[in-house]
């Protein structure tokens, strides 16, 4: 038998040997003087492919648009991929639903709404969305490759028309010679409604001081990004000096921006990277400063110039941002916020600090490329681990039986983070339990208020119910350290209670029952009543034994005699005696 291994292949093979003796007995073959004879046969399995996958999500960006404005939508925010080989992704189809902030219409007819459209609609620019109403807001899209579905949600953010640069890695050149400025040096994003690349233009504001800027040859003061996509970019260098800088200003519609883009001569001589003696991870505390020291970031060897060493931020961190602090004569100095360029002299010097701004966060990083005389290093990656404001306490609910106690392990007191392992903190009860209370095993009975960690983890700490009715309760505590100053945010634990029927019934009413001959009368609960603590009065139950003299019935059933009833009847005015016979008569009930 053959099985597939349900691979996207379209065919197989393997090969056979058919021969006149099977394996270990050839000397039989010879015995009787026969000729051995075998071949090889080649088996080829064609497999026919089935639609079992379904389409997977290869692009999923935030959608952005300038106010009240319009953008196509296309593969560069929105693209899935159907696995299936055989399957054209541009076939793939969408089905969106309502949108909050905006419509998707015909690129072509604007009048014309769009509710499905297919992924080539997306590749060939068909597809328009056009904001109206909030800056923010999410849509369903649903995917179909006619078999199997998914849905994702495209989030669309609005703001003021804008240019980006989104990389800018700058130039690396050889003494002397040529090196192309493309898009994986140089590339900007917008949210405006580009149609073709010619319409993001970039303008030499600065040429380079030691080379040319051509493109096609020739030294024209703009180009465009189609010129940089197809590489006819060109910088020339004049063969003096190491270093170089020129400055562009970006282009979309009535929307600029300056950038500059750095140039580092090298040469054949010198085909060695800078030496980074060091390169540690930074530890800042939530919203606080940290200062890059030499012992943190050092770039080539201790008898090198520290001027000379350049640092260029290529990436800048997320939650957070680098400062240069410079100080002057006479005054308190000045700060530069996030600067794109410093050198190793102005780290040994205690001017470049990171400074840590969104809260709630753990890392973040900025990448940087070294520059030295000759030497560059690319892309070398600044990692930040960010100490928390509060102690991270993590809490779990749990289950009691009613009146029991239940022991609260570490897993119920988590605190997820490296930075506060093996903290000897305290646990404070900021608002006890209503219905128990927490308890040392070494002092039982006795109310805790606080208790430590070290305790829990030796399983000393439990929870004790009071053995009352209730089937909720909770408290609220937070975690505490008198040694770094720092505590936790409160967190509540909801504890649920397994109730256990440990309470008899009591009868509370239960009067004669005076009625007319031939009569029907309610029977209340002023005239028949039971009461227990474990249960509801629709689970206290009353078996009769039927009088000689009438019978039980609801008040909707007057005719149809009962037996059980229960207490919730009672009360809610449905029970009946419904008088015939005689005038006298004990009746009697049971309770359960």
């Amino acid at each position: 038998m053959y099985v597939h291994d349900d691979s996207e292949t379209q065919c197989d093979e393997f090969l056979l040997t058919a021969s006149t003796a099977g394996p270990g007995q050839e000397e039989v073959v010879r015995d009787f003087d026969t000729e051995h004879l075998s071949t090889e046969i080649k088996v080829t399995v064609s497999v026919e492919l089935k639609n079992d996958e379904k389409p997977v999500h290869v692009v999923d960006k935030v959608f952005h648009v300038v106010r009240n404005g319009q953008r196509l939508l296309t593969l560069a925010n929105l693209c899935y991929h159907e696995p299936d080989a055989d399957f054209d992704d541009g076939q793939l189809l969408y089905t969106r639903r309502g949108i909050p902030n905006g419509d998707l219409v015909q690129a072509s007819d604007p009048t014309q709404k769009l509710y499905q459209f297919r992924q080539e609609d997306l590749r060939e620019g068909r597809v328009l969305f056009r904001h109206q109403g909030a800056d923010s807001a999410r849509f369903v899209l649903f995917v179909t490759d006619g078999v199997h579905y998914t849905s994702s949600l495209l989030e669309v953010s609005v703001s003021d028309p804008y240019v980006r640069i989104a990389n800018n890695t700058g130039l690396l050149v050889q003494r002397g010679k040529d090196s192309s400025l493309t898009t994986t040096n140089l590339s900007v994003t917008t949210n405006q409604d580009v149609r073709t690349d010619h319409e993001i233009k970039f303008h030499i504001l600065r040429p380079p001081k030691r080379g040319r800027v051509l493109v096609n040859s020739s030294g024209p003061g703009s180009f465009s990004l189609h010129d940089l996509k197809q590489g006819r970019v060109i910088y020339r260098h004049d063969g003096s000096g190491s270093f170089d800088v020129f400055n562009l200003t970006v282009k979309v519609k009535d929307t600029y921006l300056e950038v500059g883009v750095y140039v580092q001569v090298d040469s054949e001589s010198h085909q060695h990277h800078t030496q980074i003696l060091h390169s540690k991870t930074l530890v800042v505390e939530e919203g606080k400063p940290v200062k890059l020291s030499r012992g943190r970031l050092q770039a080539g060897h201790e008898d090198d110039i520290p001027s000379e060493a350049r640092f260029i931020v290529r990436t800048l961190p997320m939650h957070g941002y680098l400062r240069r602090s410079l100080p002057e004569e006479g005054s308190l100095g000045t700060d530069e916020k996030s600067p794109l360029i410093f050198t190793q002299q102005d780290i040994d010097d205690g001017y470049i600090h990171y400074v840590q701004t969104t809260a709630d966060q753990q890392q973040d990083c900025c990448l940087l490329d070294v520059m030295n005389g000759f030497q560059a290093v690319s892309r070398l990656e600044i990692l930040v681990d960010i100490v928390p404001k509060w102690i991270p306490l993590e809490v779990q609910n749990f289950t009691v039986q009613e009146g029991g106690s239940k022991a609260l392990p570490e897993d119920y007191f988590k605190i997820p983070s490296k930075h506060f392992e093996g903290l000897d903190c305290e646990f404070v009860l900021l608002k006890p339990a209503k219905h128990g209370y927490v308890e040392n095993s070494h002092f039982p009975r006795v109310k805790l208020m606080k208790f430590t960690r070290k305790q829990v983890e030796n399983e000393l700490i439990s929870y004790v119910h009071d053995d009352s009715e209730a089937l909720l309760d909770n408290f609220t505590i937070f975690a505490n350290s008198s040694e770094l100053g720092k505590r936790s945010l409160p967190q509540t634990r909801f504890v649920t209670v397994e109730s256990v029927n440990d309470e008899a019934s009591v009868i509370t009413a239960n009067k004669i029952l005076q009625v007319w001959v031939n009569s029907v009368t309610e029977i209340t609960s002023g005239e028949l009543c039971a009461e227990d603590g474990d249960s509801s009065p629709q689970d206290l139950a009353y078996l009769d034994s039927p009088p000689s003299n009438g019978h039980l019935a609801l008040k909707s059933f007057p005719g149809r005699s009962m037996q059980n009833f229960t207490q919730a009847q009672i009360n809610e005015g449905q029970l009946v005696f419904v008088h015939t016979g005689s005038l006298k008569k004990q009746e009697s009930q049971v309770l359960s």
